[in-house]
C-alpha cells in the first residue's frame, strides 16, 4: 500500500514482463528453444504441444492474454530464445564471452557472443 492512500501497487519484475505478445502456440515453438529446457531440467519431452506449452505456463515462461493468445515473458525469452535478435528489447543482452591477454582489459585475444538465450546455450557457455 502507499501511504494511506489505499491503493495498492503492483510492479512487475524484470522476468515478468512480456517480451513478444499474441503469439500462437506454433510461434511459441519456432521462437523457444523447448528441447533445451527440458534437457537441463531433466525432465522426459512431452509427447503432444500441450504438454509442452503448459510446462512452460508453469514456469512462467510463457502465459496466455486475456484473448486467449500466448506471450513470451522476459524469462522465457532470455533463457530460451533460439535468436535473441527476435526479441528487440532483450537482443542486447545477448552473452559475451571475451578473454584478455594478461591481467588488464586492453588486449583482447578472443570474443564471443552468443544470440542464444542463456539456457539454451548453457553449455556451448561452458565449453569457452
Amino acid at each position: 500500500m502507499n501511504g494511506n492512500s489505499g491503493v495498492f501497487f503492483y510492479h512487475n519484475t524484470f522476468e515478468e514482463l512480456i517480451a513478444t505478445e499474441r503469439l500462437n502456440v506454433d510461434e511459441i515453438l519456432s521462437l523457444l528453444d523447448y528441447p533445451s529446457y527440458f534437457d537441463l531440467l531433466e525432465l522426459p519431452l512431452p509427447a503432444n504441444r500441450d504438454g509442452i506449452i503448459e510446462a512452460l505456463s508453469d514456469d512462467a515462461l510463457i502465459q496466455t492474454d486475456h484473448a486467449g493468445a500466448w506471450n513470451i515473458t522476459n524469462l522465457g525469452a532470455i533463457l530460451l530464445a533460439k535468436r535473441l535478435t527476435d526479441f528487440p528489447n532483450l537482443s542486447r543482452k545477448a552473452v559475451r564471452v571475451i578473454q584478455y591477454s594478461g591481467k588488464g582489459r586492453i588486449n583482447t585475444i578472443r570474443e564471443r557472443s552468443v544470440e542464444r538465450g542463456y539456457a539454451a546455450s548453457f553449455e556451448r557457455l561452458v565449453g569457452h
